[in-house]
């Protein structure tokens, strides 16, 4: 029940050197989304790359 969408270069791809792409999660089930984050980070976390971060916007107001 959980869609994405990209991910992708974000529209302003590159800021301060560092290179920014973007994903775009869609559910009707506030559960399995937060489930869905979840999975994500851990997988995230158990990947060692030095210097690359992952941030999650809940409910974004802009997505530039």
């Amino acid at each position: 029940g959980t869609r994405m969408l990209g991910p992708s270069e974000a529209v302003m791809a590159r800021i301060a050197g560092r290179y920014r792409w973007s994903a775009l999660l869609l559910s009707e089930s506030h559960r399995d989304l937060s489930n869905v984050i979840r999975e994500i980070r851990s997988g995230f976390q158990k990947q060692k790359h030095p210097g690359t971060r992952l941030e999650v916007d809940v409910d974004p107001r802009n997505l530039l």
